[in-house]
């Protein structure tokens, strides 16, 4: 008989050191290691039946097998064990509501904590757990147990890593304020003036990083340069689609309409010819010395760089789209002050100005109740511009006089109103004027005769209210850079002399004069039949012969003497001035934009060989009768011909026409002693080109390209161009500056990331 073998005991398993149950010998269950009955007060008691697995047999089949989980299992037989079963039911229900409760409070700190969409709060009650919520209040339904101790110990141990960088991250970042769109503002929207926004939401609500360009510039519909665009926001988009025929879309936040740089001047003057008052906001900083700078997270920054109106804008030399040869957009600023003893008897002060070619028109004059002479001088200058009291300082007649000429503008020409809040006294006015002509900044722009003082004895010598117009004139017109027109006073011309004849407005509009009554243009009147004219001045001064005829029989006769012998005479000397006349530029135009600072290298180098052409037309006169004319107003045009010779000469010494006709500024001084800063400023660049070559060497060797040069994308300079197929070994710390065509534009510039390639700064 073979010996018994030993029955082996099967190897344990890790599930069964966490058994709820264990059998022993005496067919009773052991003591288990965690108590899951905390009523039960003896270990004799009988723990609950298992409960049986749920099979397809029939209740009451034999069990082939029993889990843990039948201990759990309803048995109806035994009233005692159904007592302990349900009780253990309703702590073991109690149990899993805490832990869904532990669950869904862990579960919400948890995306609190690292959901970045959702803003935290910037204020805490310092009297509670730094938690967000509270594990007390979570397990107060039942007793604290093991699994609530560790809840609370996890709890703890989240709320207090990183809350120091935490609560200071929270206290140094600022809110974010969204816009109408429900979209946050961007920061070129921050930038966007505070009155455009009143129209989505109140001013209180705005950021208080917004410009205040808007409140500094009322009335003024801006140009905002974003790139190589101009954009328009809020109702100066509406503006802008109007006007220019776009379309003007919802933005995120805004209204905008666009229209690209290089189409600036055309919709500039279009707006302008609309009455608009037109800013240009300029950025002030590159995209590329932005990105390598230190403020490269920050905005661009943005100025008014430009503010213009059509009568105080001067448009350049030879412009194609400069059409109006006889009357330039002039300004007008008028005062009115009532007479005693007579109700609707006024007194009237004007200063009129054309900044395109200098020339200023004085008056002071009285006019009944219609307003005849206010109408006379305001079709005779036909301003593009009016500066007026407020409402409340104009009188009936002379407001409705006003609105009846600014609404029969024709031919899509709007006149422009800016009103003064109350007119200055009269002394104020004088001292305004004194300090202008007395100012020691303005000796450089202005004449020989301003630095005597003569000019402001003249200026003394003005009405009372001629001089408050002049000081409302200057005080509005310095904002525009252009008061500078008003320092020669040689130009200064009463409107009303007795060498000539006052057209009425009546006689001026039914007889044609100036304009037909179709559509209010020069086609087919009395002027535009008379105009043989070669040169815009030329143009402009015979309309002013024509609208003011002359009275006076010697002024009469010398200007009659000499158009008969322009036409009649063979002379050569005549046959020069022909030919001098001869495609000329607007010279008094030109001499106007160098007074305001406004004239470009290229204009510059379009004037002085048009002078200088002048000037050595004819050999220096002793005096004008020798010159041979037999009209003693030709003796003196042509003598004074050969006085620009010296200044002329000095001027020409100085300047290269050639690099001034190119548009360089740096380069177009023949003297370096004169300048010395642009001296100095030269050399440095100098030194830069050289460096820049090496460099552009090291950047042909690293692409692989022999014939690389240098490539300009509107203002940046020093960029590399490359196609996108020919996949170049670009470098990671190099900019993308952009694309266009499929072609990107990459650039190690500026200077500083110029170090990484080897060049040192």
């Amino acid at each position: 008989m073979p010996a018994q073998k030993t029955p082996q005991r099967p190897q344990p398993t890790i599930s069964s050191f966490f058994s709820s149950s264990q059998k022993t010998s005496s067919g009773k269950r052991a003591s288990s290691p965690i108590r899951l009955d905390l009523t039960a007060s003896g270990v004799d008691e009988e723990p609950p039946t298992k409960r049986r697995k749920r099979t397809d047999v029939t209740h009451g089949s034999p069990i082939p097998h029993e889990g843990a989980a039948s201990q759990w299992r309803f048995v109806p037989d035994s009233p005692d064990k159904a007592k302990t079963s349900t009780a253990s039911a309703q702590r073991t229900e109690a149990e899993a509501t805490a832990a869904r409760k532990r669950h869904e409070a862990f579960k919400k700190k948890l995306l609190l904590e690292n959901n970045p969409s959702i803003r935290k709060p910037t204020h805490f009650d310092l009297t509670r757990s730094s938690s967000p919520f509270d594990p007390h209040d979570i397990n107060s339904a039942g007793d604290e147990s093991d699994g609530d101790r560790a809840f609370k110990e996890l709890s703890s141990f989240f709320s207090k890593k990183g809350k120091s960088q935490s609560t200071a991250t929270r206290k140094n970042k600022k809110p974010v304020e969204v816009g109408p769109s429900g979209q946050p503002y961007t920061p070129l929207e921050q930038q966007v003036p505070l009155v455009l926004l009143a129209s989505w939401y109140s001013l209180d609500d705005a950021s208080k990083q917004v410009r205040q360009l808007k409140e500094d510039n009322p009335g003024t519909l801006l140009f905002f340069e974003v790139g190589y665009k101009y954009r328009f926001f809020g109702d100066d988009a509406k503006a802008a689609a109007k006007e220019l025929g776009m379309v003007a879309f919802e933005h995120r936040n805004f209204l905008v309409a666009s229209i690209p740089t290089h189409r600036l001047n055309v919709h500039l003057k279009k707006l302008l010819s609309r009455g608009y008052r037109v800013g240009i906001v300029g950025q002030t900083e590159t995209a590329a010395l932005k990105k390598a700078g230190e403020n490269r997270n920050a905005p661009f920054e943005r100025k008014l760089l430009h503010l213009y109106t059509a009568a105080t804008y001067v448009d350049e030399l030879g412009s194609v789209d400069d059409l109006e040869r006889h009357n330039p957009p002039p300004f007008m600023c008028l005062v009115e002050q009532s007479k005693k003893g007579v109700a609707d008897d006024v007194s009237f002060g004007i200063i009129t100005i054309c900044p395109s070619t200098g020339d200023v028109i004085w008056d002071d004059f009285e006019d009944t109740l219609m307003r005849i002479e206010l109408e006379t001088r305001l079709v005779h200058t036909r301003p593009a511009e009016l500066l007026l009291p407020c409402s409340s300082d104009l009188s009936g007649p002379t407001a409705k006089m006003l609105q009846h000429f600014t609404e029969s503008s024709t031919a899509g020409e709007r006149v422009r109103t800016e009103h003064f809040k109350e007119i200055l006294a009269y002394t104020d006015a004088f001292d305004l004027v004194s300090e202008f002509y007395t100012d020691k900044k303005q000796a450089v722009a202005a004449s020989k005769s301003f630095q005597s003082g003569r000019l402001m004895a003249e200026i003394a010598t003005f009405p009372m209210r001629v001089v408050i117009a002049l000081a409302h004139a200057i005080k509005h017109l310095s904002v525009f850079s252009i008061a500078d027109a008003f320092l020669e006073t040689r130009f200064f011309t009463k409107f009303t002399t007795k060498t000539h004849m006052l057209l009425a407005a009546n006689t001026l509009t039914n007889l044609e004069i100036y304009r037909n009554e179709t559509d209010g243009t020069t086609t087919g009147s009395l002027l535009w039949l008379l105009d043989k004219t070669k040169t815009r001045f030329g143009a402009r001064l015979l309309r002013n012969w024509i609208g003011r005829p002359l009275v006076d029989k010697r002024v009469l006769q010398e200007r009659v003497d000499a158009v008969e012998e322009i036409l009649e005479s063979p002379s050569d000397k005549l046959a020069t001035v022909r030919q001098i006349l001869r495609k000329l530029p607007d010279l008094a135009k030109g001499l106007c934009r160098i007074q305001y600072g406004q004239c470009t290298p290229k204009e510059l180098s379009v004037l002085l060989p048009a002078f200088n052409k002048m000037a050595v037309a004819f050999e220096n006169f002793t005096t004008p009768s020798v010159v041979g004319f037999k009209s003693d107003l030709l003796n003196d045009i042509v003598f004074s011909f050969p006085k620009l010779k010296e200044p002329l000469k000095e001027l020409l010494s100085i300047v290269d026409l050639k690099q001034a006709a190119k548009g360089r500024k740096d380069t177009m001084w023949t003297d370096p002693d004169r300048y010395p800063d642009i001296s100095n400023a030269d050399m440095a660049l100098q030194f830069i080109d050289v460096e820049l070559n090496d460099q552009l060497k090291a950047i042909r060797k690293l692409l692989r390209m022999p014939s690389l040069e240098w490539t300009t994308n509107g203002t940046d300079d020093f960029l590399v161009e490359h196609k996108k197929s020919e996949n170049r070994p670009i470098p990671d710390h190099w900019i993308l500056h952009s694309k266009y065509n499929c072609l990107p534009v990459a650039t190690n510039y500026p200077l500083k990331n110029f170090t990484i390639i080897g060049l040192e700064w």
